[in-house]
């Protein structure tokens, strides 16, 4: 009787297995296995298990070789190779979690030999209005300045030489606090850093300033945006009329910035004027972004209550000219810029390829694959399918800079999981998709010179 009972029940079991296998076949697919990822658009680099969970964690444009990831408890600093998943170095315990955004500075040094280049990085962090100085090649720490004043952004360096780098910060008082490194003239002397000189803003400056060929741009709340040199100069200044809260971005010698006044602002950089403005359905409160090869998009977050336009929006903006009545002078510069599409409900950048951007979806922690051409929606999943299933999802790496064409997509966990994922193989861009170019075949076919025959 109990061999009928066990026969019957065996025999349950296995139609119950063939029925889920023919429904799954039904659906489009074989099942998943367990721990077995689901399918993305885009597939597993590596992973990286981290003693802690992440508590900051960053992409710097100057080094996008490199992702830093600060944890709990110690703070402790892990430089990762962003190729391989390798961990570079482990800085020492810190204080607290990194105030501001960190910046890497690249310094190129004069070697012993002839035609010898030395590659000189630093990383800078401010924690408790303390700024550290490490050594990005092995993580020491080199330096440290405890600040007299309470920094309102992450400190910025230019300049060609260690002697001569000058680095900006914020100051909640409404300044810009500029430090800098004394050069020992002797042997028995030692190199410190100090505030080297400091100078008032109009408003506060919440957002770390930009360097473009040995200049500085900062903004502040008071609409106000500033052209700084390094040894105590202002280049120019110029109100855009509403609070620059996010900072500004540079493209070749035009500096963008977005405003609480629903607009998008276009200035020479050498002069500070007006090339072109572009008014906008919500106020700009972050900064612009950009990627290289990407032709003449700029990006922008718009702040909007409305789903529906509060998101990402693609501008088009284009150099041109205007003639004047006058023939013997100069033409006008401007910049005409135009909404490209619009994504709503969207709050950070976290990947890219040249032909896709990947997003993040404000509350329901959705990514959003989004056509860089067109601003077509063309894929989604939850943030939670970047890990694996017994990891549960504490954040992604944002990026606020377009630093290179592809960037991969970082996930971790609650528990300290780190997983990278990117897209391999030949992606055309927008450009290239419309012309059919979709292998590098084809890529090659295009790019090679067409044989004339002989006559």
């Amino acid at each position: 009787m109990s061999g009928r009972c066990c026969g019957r029940r065996i025999g349950c079991v296995l139609a119950m297995v063939w029925a889920a296998l023919w429904l799954a076949a039904s659906a489009g697919g074989a099942p998943l296995r367990a721990g077995e990822p689901k399918a993305l658009p885009l597939e597993v680099a590596w992973d990286l298990p981290l003693p802690q969970p992440v508590v900051r964690s960053w992409v710097s444009p100057q080094v996008p070789e490199l992702v830093f990831f600060q944890l709990a408890g110690t703070h402790e600093i892990h430089c990762v190779e962003l190729q391989t998943g390798v961990t570079r170095w482990v800085s020492e315990p810190l204080p607290g979690a990194a105030e501001g955004d960190p910046f890497v500075q690249r310094q190129l040094l004069p070697g012993q030999r002839e035609r010898e280049v030395i590659v000189d990085d630093r990383l800078y962090v401010i924690i408790q209005d303390v700024l550290h100085c490490f050594d990005v090649a092995t993580g020491q720490r080199i330096w440290r300045l405890e600040l007299p004043f309470s920094a309102s952004t992450g400190a910025v360096f230019a300049g060609p030489t260690e002697g001569s780098a000058r680095g900006f910060i914020g100051d909640w008082t409404g300044k810009i606090q500029v430090v800098g490194l004394h050069q020992p003239l002797t042997a028995q002397q030692k190199k410190f850093p100090f505030i080297a000189w400091q100078m008032p803003t109009a408003g506060i400056v919440r957002a770390a300033p930009v360097e473009r060929e040995q200049l500085i741009y900062a903004s502040d709340t008071a609409g106000f945006v500033r052209c700084y040199r390094l040894e105590r100069s202002l280049v120019w200044e110029r109100d855009l009329g509403g609070a620059i809260d996010g900072g500004v971005t540079v493209r070749q010698r035009v500096v963008y910035a977005g405003t609480a006044a629903n607009a998008v602002v276009a200035l020479d950089a050498m002069s500070g004027e007006q090339l072109g403005k572009l008014h906008l359905r919500g106020a700009v409160r972050r900064r612009p972004f950009w990627f290289p090869g990407d032709g003449d998009r700029l990006y922008v977050w718009v702040d909007n209550p409305d789903p529906r336009i509060g998101g990402l929006t693609a501008i088009l903006a284009q150099a041109d000219t205007i003639a004047r009545a006058d023939a013997s002078k100069f033409a006008v510069p401007v910049q005409r810029m135009g909404v490209l599409w619009q994504v709503g409900s969207v709050d950070a950048l976290i990947g890219a390829t040249p032909l896709h951007l990947y997003l993040t979806e404000r509350r329901t922690r959705r990514v959003i694959q989004v056509h860089r051409g067109s601003g077509e929606i063309q894929s989604t999943f939850s943030a939670q399918d970047l890990l694996p299933e017994e990891q549960t999802i504490q954040g992604v790496v944002s990026h606020q800079h377009g630093f290179a064409p592809s960037i991969p997509v970082i996930a971790y966990s609650r528990q300290g999981w780190v997983r990278c994922w990117r897209a391999y193989g030949f992606i055309p861009t927008p450009e290239q998709e419309r012309q059919g170019i979709t292998s590098r075949a084809a890529l090659s076919a295009e790019r090679a010179p067409t044989s004339s025959a002989t006559p």
